[in-house]
């Protein structure tokens, strides 16, 4: 045993180790739950994706029947946009977490 280390500066050690993956274990619990939340809003943006998709193709059949035509507010990007960007933060997240796991 080296005697420049004395049994407190080894079990000061030993206690900043434990410190420092309990940070690390608390950083990963707050990663998996913003990762549950993420997953949820995205699967709540896909279900209305769909629905709006299913309302303007039942619109769609129904503008052929009315002498004026309604602007359409299903024809813009936002929906789509809205679920990219979900799944654009669900990846990086899931990145992101699976690192900070490997680092542990």
């Amino acid at each position: 045993m080296n005697n420049d280390v004395s049994i407190d500066d080894i079990s000061e050690k030993i206690v900043d180790r434990l410190m420092q993956e309990r940070q690390s274990n608390e950083i990963v619990d707050e990663l998996n739950q913003e990762l549950v939340l993420l997953k949820n809003k995205y699967e709540e943006l896909e279900k209305q994706n769909q629905q709006l998709l299913l309302e303007k193709e039942d619109r769609s059949l129904v503008v052929g029947h009315h002498s004026t035509t309604e602007p359409n507010p299903f024809d813009s990007d936002e929906q789509v946009s809205a679920v990219t960007n979900a799944e654009v933060r669900l990846f990086l997240l899931s990145y992101f977490l699976s690192r900070s796991v490997l680092l542990l």
